[in-house]
This record gives structure tokens, C-alpha cells and sequence, in this order.
């Protein structure tokens, strides 16, 4: 749009300059808000295909459940950690859960998993070995239930390797769940920067590999394992259920959803 201000008089000549600027801006909004609204599409329909109704034919059921549950992990890893609610229990403290790093899915189809051996979740275990793991992706879930055991030392060293170069750095001044004022929760950062500013490089490069005595693997041995998909309009969706009878065989069941 081209003004000549010869032609206008000076007022004018403001107000017309004033709405060409306006309009633009309201050109550039506009534009900037399809832009949005385009991507926002573009990934509500990336996620509705990732999350889509995935029939389970009981034909393609695996023997085992620990086949499915690698080929979903495998599947739906995005280069970030996996997460794992895990659920236990006291006569004392009743039911709790958290979400931890699923570290590892070993051969046997356990779940590997770290964490201080002075938690609350420890504590019970210690009182209940009963446990239950919930995964879930969308509208994928699997449910894992069976005892869970303290991890050997070779898992435990295993699973403290795994861990983010900062928590091994952290970890060892921690005494988790207990209580801490605000004066301590302070000088506990001020003693984590102290420390992470000693290694070289990134947090924690010189951070220990060797775990301390307050940290242990735990790892869920599973009974039951139930598979669950859903995204049918009908809620017709898809459940079965493996339950493990004596050292190594499984029964498959289907569930209604």
C-alpha cells in the first residue's frame, strides 16, 4: 500500500498511515493465530494416531507377556525416561504410590528400579512384598502385579549407573522423606552446588558410580500382567490378562473392558 502525503492533508496523512500499520498488525496476528491453530492440529492429529484404538487379536497374543510389554516400550520410547507408578503397601501406613524411572526390563520380565533404601515405598516393602506397577501410554496401560525383592548387589550397582550424573551426585546427602526446614532444604542446595561445581564439566561428571549404602535396587517380579488397550467409541476395548502359574507358565485370559 503506497501513500502519497502530497495528496492529503497532514492529519489525514496520520490517520492513514495509523490504519496501514493497524491493519498490518492485524495481518500479522491473524496469520500468527493459523499458524498456532495449524500446529495445534497438526499435533492433536499426530497424537490421536499415536494413541488411536489399537485392536489386540487373541491369535497375535504372545506366550508371554514380557514379549508385548518390550515390543510397547520399544515402541512408544521417545528417547525419554520410561515411567513407572509403583503401588505398595503397609498394615501401618495403608496403600501408597509414586512414579519412578523404570530403569531396566530384565530377561525374567521384572522391573528394575532404585531408590533409597530408607523411603517410605522401602519401608513397607519391608512389612509387605506385595506390589503393583501401573505403565501407561495413551490409551495403552499394562498393570504388573507379584512381590518384589531387594535388587542383588550387581543390580543395585547396575541401577545406580543408570541414574542421571546429578542424582548420583545428590543422592548421598539425602535422607529421604524426612522432614527438613526451610534454613536446611537451603544450605542442602548450597552443598549440591558446592559439590557439582567441583566436577568437571556437566553436573556430576566426577559423580561416583559406586552406590551408597542407602541406595538399593528393588525389582517387581511379576504374577499377574494385564494389558489393556482402549480408544474404542464403545468402550468394546481390549484387556487380557496373563497369570503366572508355578516357576514359568502363563495362562492368557480376555477381559471385558
Amino acid at each position: 500500500m503506497r501513500i502519497s502525503s502530497s495528496y492529503l492533508p497532514d492529519h489525514r496523512f496520520a490517520i492513514a498511515i495509523a490504519a496501514a500499520l493497524g491493519y498490518c498488525a492485524c495481518e500479522a496476528l491473524h496469520r500468527r493465530r493459523r499458524q498456532v491453530a495449524e500446529a495445534a492440529d497438526a499435533s492433536q492429529s499426530s497424537a490421536a494416531a499415536r494413541f488411536a484404538h489399537a485392536p489386540l487379536a487373541e491369535a497375535e497374543m504372545p506366550a508371554e507377556p514380557c514379549v508385548l510389554l518390550r515390543a510397547w516400550i520399544d515402541e512408544l520410547d521417545d528417547g525419554g525416561p520410561c515411567y513407572v507408578v509403583l503401588a505398595t503397601s503397609s498394615a501401618s501406613e495403608g496403600a501408597t504410590a509414586r512414579t519412578l524411572v523404570l530403569q531396566r526390563l530384565l530377561a525374567s520380565g521384572g522391573l528394575l528400579v532404585g531408590s533409597s533404601a530408607e523411603s517410605l515405598k522401602a519401608r513397607q516393602l519391608a512389612d509387605d512384598v506385595r506390589a503393583e506397577a501401573v505403565l501407561r501410554w495413551g490409551h495403552r496401560q499394562v498393570r504388573v502385579r507379584g512381590r518384589m525383592r531387594e535388587g542383588s548387589a550387581e543390580e543395585t550397582a547396575d541401577s545406580f549407573r543408570l541414574q542421571l550424573k546429578g542424582f548420583r551426585l545428590g543422592l548421598p546427602m539425602l535422607q529421604q522423606g524426612q522432614p527438613i526446614d526451610e534454613a536446611g532444604h537451603v544450605a542442602l542446595r548450597a552443598r549440591y552446588d558446592a559439590a557439582a561445581s567441583r566436577c568437571k564439566g556437566a553436573l556430576g561428571d566426577s559423580a561416583s558410580n559406586s552406590p551408597p549404602s542407602s541406595y538399593s535396587a528393588y525389582v517387581l517380579e511379576p504374577a499377574c500382567v494385564e494389558f489393556y488397550s482402549g480408544g474404542h467409541p464403545g468402550c468394546i476395548n481390549d484387556r487380557f490378562l496373563y497369570v503366572r502359574e508355578g516357576d514359568a507358565t502363563w495362562t492368557r485370559t480376555r477381559l471385558q473392558a
